[in-house]
């Protein structure tokens, strides 16, 4: 497993190559991409190479050839999730969950330079607080970090599922108290963040699924602006589960994109919309019906992601419709129709899932990993897995 290149064939005209990043061995898994400038890439993932998982993070060059070694950025005996990463100047941030023997689970939050040395790190929530799955974005030179948590009563129950938030500036330190921004529910497992900034003010959005008062998972947005905070349930409650919606901000304009159980089984859909409907409760009774439904196979379309590049989407997911999940691109325009037909990235002997997407460039860049053993939930340290990039030049 130290190389999976051999099992990559590349279909993608235009795409420069498949890059194997990770040297894990072991299992690594939940690649996140970013683009730190116009020649630099980062992606960062967890690593069971320990063998408990940890956060690891490489740098790329424009052509995705790895410029540094693998930085790992966690190192203590707990179990660490779900990274997500953002350039914060010339440094990179980087926040994540861990778990520790009994699952509880605490967000941290550091700052590194781009030789890995780090800066600082901290953690952001506390014992009393169960946390997972925390997403962040720059705010000029301060960092908007948001997360899932269930507060722990005396006697160890959890209560509610609440998103949370806090402003971080770039020296660690807080900027506000965490903040209540929304009711989530135990089965919520997917919390994104996009915010759009103008010459006074930003506008936060994070999108999640819940069930809230409905039968089945459903999406809300919640919006958080020097105006307040509104939350707005999004899909109708109809019974089939929503799930795990990317949202991306441009120009007042909010594209969403999440899987459905509409049809019978798990597709790709996506709408474009004007940022000021997205706090209107109408908005739920066409979401769907409005929506452009993207795939359409027997398989299992799952996590889809999406990036704005100037008034072009990329979308990206993953379809188990040959029998194992492979990775698919598609082009959309400014109104959320498709340019391009669906292109399939990868076509190997491994299971290609959980795709990260950043504009770069004039196209976009992805990373994602090669499952070819998945023992996640029993010995992790028997997973076989690898995290790979790509660029789709445009």
């Amino acid at each position: 497993m130290r190389n999976l290149i051999y099992l990559l064939l590349v279909l993608l005209p235009g795409c420069n190559g498949i890059t194997q990043v990770s040297n894990s061995g072991y299992g690594a898994f939940e690649a996140d991409i970013e683009s730190l400038d116009d020649n630099t890439v980062a992606l960062a993932w967890y690593d069971t190479r320990h063998p408990q998982a940890e956060i690891y993070l490489r740098l790329l060059d424009h052509q995705l050839k790895p410029i540094s070694t693998e930085f790992r950025l966690s190192e203590n005996d707990a179990q660490s999730y779900e990274v997500d990463i953002v350039a914060l100047g010339a440094n990179i941030a980087a926040t994540w969950y861990e778990l520790d023997a009994s699952d509880h689970g605490v967000v941290r939050l550091g700052l590194w330079n781009r030789q890995g040395e780090q800066l600082w790190i901290r953690n952001l929530t506390l014992a009393d607080i169960d946390a997972r799955i925390p997403v962040l974005e720059t705010v000029g030179a301060e960092l908007f970090v948001a997360w899932l948590e269930t507060a722990i009563d005396t006697n160890g129950q959890p209560g509610a599922a609440a998103v949370v938030a806090v402003r971080i500036d770039a020296a660690g330190s807080n900027k506000s108290e965490p903040f209540f921004v929304a009711t989530a529910s135990t089965t919520t497992w997917n919390l994104n963040l996009a915010i759009e900034t103008d010459d006074v003010s930003a506008t936060a959005l994070l999108a999640f699924d819940a069930e809230h008062e409905t039968v089945a998972s459903e999406l809300y947005v919640a919006r958080v602006s020097d105006a307040g905070i509104s939350v707005n349930r999004l899909s109708a409650d109809d019974g089939y589960a929503s799930k795990y919606p990317d949202i991306a901000l441009r120009q007042g304009k909010i594209a969403l994109t999440w899987f459905d159980e509409l049809s019978g089984n798990n597709e790709i859909y996506v709408t474009v919309r004007e940022l000021t409907e997205i706090s209107s409760p109408r908005l739920r009774e066409n979401l769907e019906s409005r929506a452009i439904r993207i795939s359409s196979t027997d398989g299992n379309s799952i996590g889809s992601y999406l990036a704005w590049n100037g008034a072009k989407l990329g979308l990206a997911w993953s379809d188990s419709d040959e029998e194992q999940h492979e990775v698919y691109f598609q082009e959309l325009n400014a109104v959320g129709k498709p340019k391009s037909k669906i292109q399939r990235l990868s076509r190997t002997r491994a299971d290609s899932l959980i795709p990260s997407i950043s504009s770069f460039g004039t196209g976009f860049v992805m990373g994602w990993n090669e499952v070819t053993v998945n023992a996640h939930d029993s010995n992790p340290r028997l997973s076989r897995s690898e995290v790979v990039a790509t660029s789709i030049v445009k």
